[in-house]
């Protein structure tokens, strides 16, 4: 879900590299006029034709018309079907049948049925379909509200309450991975945990794995991990003594773990722009090593920009997606995606060198739920009676909610649990448990508005566990009307190549929407009704 800063740069790249300007990888964009004029049809403001567009894994395309039908075990869907090969020229119309095993991704504009159709859900994109944005959204597009699966273990009447957000990156199934979050819970014991998932946006959801990583911890101890996924039990939290920007003090928006967070505003001109926050530590006497506890999110800047890629791609979002899904050396490629905005970077000074010294820089995907973490800090520097940190990143791209320095007692290894049942509706759901409970081929597809219970046993003999959803799939985005309709391929390639010209223009564009961003992203969330 593309909040989701490595989903707009592989975005980026894939446009690059798929030809809109001139390489190998990808098809001729010179396709013959009959695929170009049925294309612009299918997704055109006046055509309310249904149509299921089927990419195959060897390049070629069918379009099914009017009446298709998806077999009983969803393994092939059948009916009336334009065939292009692939270069775009017409090989044949008539009825056919095509398996799912040779396809690559699906496009279609009707909404499938996710009783008979789950398999067929699990590699589709829906295209230009009318949705209920609601006002907010339908004046400001780009705004429409976006989420991977969420993660509930309390209160679950709103997605402010999210305690996780999955695979975020994910953006299509070639690129599936897992994604570890801390639930950051208060005390819970032994016995039954209950982990809600929902599907709160308009994407489709196929989740391979979920489990729960759980720590025992002593009473005023919290548990932790690092970017490497490691995990280390601490005491002794400090929050800053001095925490500023330029000149602005902003400790108290730092000190708990709240909803009062640090957050900037884009430069007018460049979104790469950066910004440095200055956090003194006065250290309370560390034997060990420390760490830099960070809680943080994301802002809607990646939103805007992904949103962005998706109305310039227009009705080409399909073959473009088929691509990822089709060329291993493509996929490769894009593994290594350029990073405009970048992480949060975590720099401290060092006492003896009498410099500053370049730790890590962390990332996590997302602007719903937060995400806790901890920065190891180098061991010479973690004993220094004064620490002093400096926190880079872009700015207007960062939600900071809280940093402490942390006292680090010892590296611990957690128990792993998988789910003991699945319910929806309170009702036991075998095939949903059967899916989720093993690193396998088999998915849990869902829709807008769906939820799921994952039932869990944490053993009793403790007293109170430090818990981590680990969740693996990916997802595909519902593409709305609104963003085809500004198909505009050179200001696409302007992206690519880091025109400055149009990166200014997007620095332009997002601050006239910026102040409106929250207000839109919140208030167009789906609604099962």
């Amino acid at each position: 879900m593309l909040y989701r800063s490595h989903t707009i740069f592989l975005l980026l790249i894939i446009i690059a590299i798929l030809g809109l300007g001139a390489c190998n990888y990808f098809i001729h964009h010179n396709f013959r006029h009959d695929y170009k004029d049925a294309n612009e049809l299918l997704h055109s403001e006046v055509s309310n034709k249904l149509f299921m567009k089927a990419h195959m894994k060897n390049g070629d395309v069918f379009i099914f018309s009017d009446n298709w039908k998806i077999s009983d075990d969803q393994s092939s869907i059948s009916g009336f079907a334009k065939h292009y090969d692939f270069n775009r020229y017409l090989i044949s119309e008539n009825k056919c049948t095509v398996f799912l095993d040779s396809v690559a991704i699906f496009e279609t504009n009707n909404p499938i049925d996710n009783k008979d159709g789950k398999r067929i859900i699990a590699l589709s994109i829906l295209t230009a379909v009318d949705l209920p944005l609601g006002v907010y959204c339908i004046f400001n597009p780009k705004a429409c509200f976006g989420s991977c699966p969420t993660f509930y273990y309390g209160r679950q009447d709103n997605v402010n309450y999210a305690n996780a957000e999955g695979f975020s990156s994910s953006i299509c199934p070639s690129l599936e991975d897992g994604d570890l979050d801390a639930l950051n819970n208060g005390k819970i014991t032994g016995g039954e945990f209950v982990l809600t998932m929902k599907n709160e946006a308009m994407e489709n959801h196929a989740v391979n794995e979920v489990k729960i990583f759980a720590l025992p911890r002593n009473e005023g101890q919290r548990i932790f991990n690092n970017s490497d996924g490691k995990y280390f039990a601490c005491s002794k939290l400090t929050a800053p003594s001095l925490a500023k920007v330029n000149d602005q003090v902003i400790s108290s928006r730092l000190e708990n773990i709240d909803n009062l967070e640090y957050f900037s505003l884009t430069d007018s001109n460049d979104l790469t722009k950066k910004e440095t926050i200055n956090l003194t530590f006065n250290n309370p006497g560390t034997i060990g090593n420390s760490g830099l506890v960070l809680n943080f999110r994301q802002t809607l800047l990646t939103t805007f920009l992904l949103y962005s890629v998706y109305g310039y791609m227009g009705d080409e979002v399909g073959d473009i997606t088929a691509k990822i899904e089709t060329d291993k050396d493509f996929r490769k490629y894009i593994q290594k995606p350029i990073n405009l905005l970048g992480g949060i970077d975590v720099w401290v000074f060092n006492e003896t060198r009498q410099e500053w010294q370049f730790t890590e820089s962390i990332f996590e995907a997302g602007p719903i739920a937060k995400n806790l973490q901890l920065v190891n800090l180098p061991t010479e520097v973690a004993r220094q009676s004064k620490i002093n940190v400096q926190i880079r990143m872009t700015r207007g791209y960062w939600r900071l909610d809280y940093t402490a320095l942390a006292s680090i007692d010892s590296m611990v290894v957690p128990l792993e649990l998988t789910p003991y049942k699945v319910t929806n509706k309170n009702i036991t759901d075998t095939n949903a448990f059967n899916n989720v409970t093993a690193n396998d081929n088999k998915y849990l597809t869902t829709v807008p508005g769906d939820s799921y219970q994952l039932h869990f046993r944490l053993p009793v003999e403790n007293n109170d566990y430090e818990l981590f959803v680990y969740s693996k799939g990916y997802y595909l985005e519902w593409i709305r009307k609104s963003w085809l309709s500004q198909k505009n391929l050179p200001k696409l390639m302007g992206m690519v190549s880091n025109d400055t010209a149009v990166w200014h223009s997007l620095a332009k564009e997002f601050k006239n929407v910026e102040w409106d961003m929250e207000t839109t992203f919140w208030s167009s969330k789906y609604h099962n009704n």
